[in-house]
């Protein structure tokens, strides 16, 4: 099921990237050819023992015609502040739809074996398809696996993202014997002062409950707020939406990946669940909007190429 929820992110990722047209406004030109990295805000939550999935996307540029050959991202490493770290991909890249003057592709890896605590990175390094070392600026990122294993809330439907950084969904029940009280989202996006408002979703009045349901069986309003805490006795179930603000800081985010942590306590002792992996990655309308975005990347995110 988790390599299913990945191949589906790692899809949704690339549609976000691609749907564009090939317009480009008279007055913009393309900058140099060569790859140019996406730059990501990222936090990704795990339990001791679990892996965690980065997904990294690019844009080549040509100076004549798009080449024929796919490209390619061979022994990746994420350069941490506590030292390099592998990351593997899982398949080969991902390219999306043909361009004569360039190219977008999207390449899941998997991160996993991590002892606790917190890694931070800008940078990764790989070998591409000319068996050339690179080095790449993608963003900032967070990998927080916390000392304990993340316990077993048993998540019957989730969202996956969106094309703005607004809104995450889960359906959650709970399969243990003893009553649950959720408490929110643990997670710290990088330079971002973001909070998140925890409310249950009403069903709609035409969908009555089954069990389980699709997320979009349900209307995302009216919201019910929960104040602070929900309860959740043996089996019972809920459906969650956590609302990310303030407007001011989230309308701006263009890339995000968000994979926090559910915490929750029984009676005084305090756990978490691993939430399923959201990226929020807003389209580009046209060529001249890529245009402007890759003129406004750091000299870091670009590499030439042969």
């Amino acid at each position: 099921m988790r390599s299913v929820l990945y191949r589906l992110l790692f899809s949704v990722a690339l549609l976000f990237l691609s749907a564009c047209s090939s317009s480009v406004q008279p007055h913009a030109t393309w900058p140099a050819p060569g790859r140019y990295a996406v730059q990501w805000k990222a936090y990704l939550g795990a339990g001791v023992g679990e892996a965690v999935y980065p997904q990294f996307a690019f844009i080549d540029v040509y100076a004549q015609q798009r080449p024929h050959s796919v490209p390619q991202i061979h022994e990746l490493v994420l350069l941490t502040d506590r030292g390099p770290i592998r990351a593997i991909p899982q398949g080969p890249v991902t390219p999306g739809p043909a361009h004569p003057n360039h190219q977008l592709f999207t390449l899941l890896t998997q991160v996993s074996g991590l002892p606790a605590g917190t890694y931070t990175f800008h940078e990764i390094q790989y070998v591409d398809e000319f068996k050339q070392k690179r080095r790449l600026a993608v963003g900032v990122w967070v990998i927080e696996v916390l000392p304990e294993a993340a316990n077993a809330l048993h998540e019957i439907s989730h969202s996956v993202g969106a094309t703005h950084f607004s809104i995450l969904e889960t359906e959650i029940q709970n399969p243990l014997p003893e009553t649950i009280t959720l408490d929110g989202l643990h997670f710290a996006l990088p330079g971002l002062p973001v909070t998140s408002t925890m409310v249950l979703e009403q069903a709609a009045p035409d969908h009555p409950h089954s069990s389980p349901a699709s997320l979009s069986d349900f209307q995302l309003l009216p919201f019910l707020t929960i104040p602070g805490a929900l309860t959740l006795a043996p089996d019972e179930q809920a459906r969650l939406a956590f609302l990310f603000g303030p407007d001011a800081v989230v309308q701006h985010e263009r890339f995000v990946q968000l994979k926090p942590l559910l915490r929750y306590h029984i009676a005084a002792m305090p756990a978490f669940y691993s939430v399923a992996q959201q990226v929020y990655s807003r389209p580009f309308t046209d060529d001249t909007e890529i245009i402007s975005y890759l003129h406004a990347l750091p000299t870091a995110a670009y590499h030439s190429l042969p």
